[in-house]
């Protein structure tokens, strides 16, 4: 399986209307950026967090 790669925006996209759906006010970049950083914390060796031109990918490894 190849790895998924997403740029920042695709899912500050996706959890803005999450949080619209679920009637939350919350700024959907900064809860995005604290999402990286919990996976980037507690799921390290299952993602990838390149940042080319300024803008963050999130990468998610196969998993073997």
């Amino acid at each position: 399986m190849a790895d998924t790669m997403r740029w920042f925006g695709e899912y500050r996209q996706a959890l803005r209307g999450l949080l619209r759906r679920w009637g939350l006010d919350r700024d959907p970049t900064l809860t995005c950026q604290t999402t990286y950083r919990w996976l980037q914390e507690f799921q390290g060796d299952r993602y990838d967090f390149p940042t080319p031109n300024h803008s963050e990918l999130m990468i998610k490894r196969s998993v073997n």
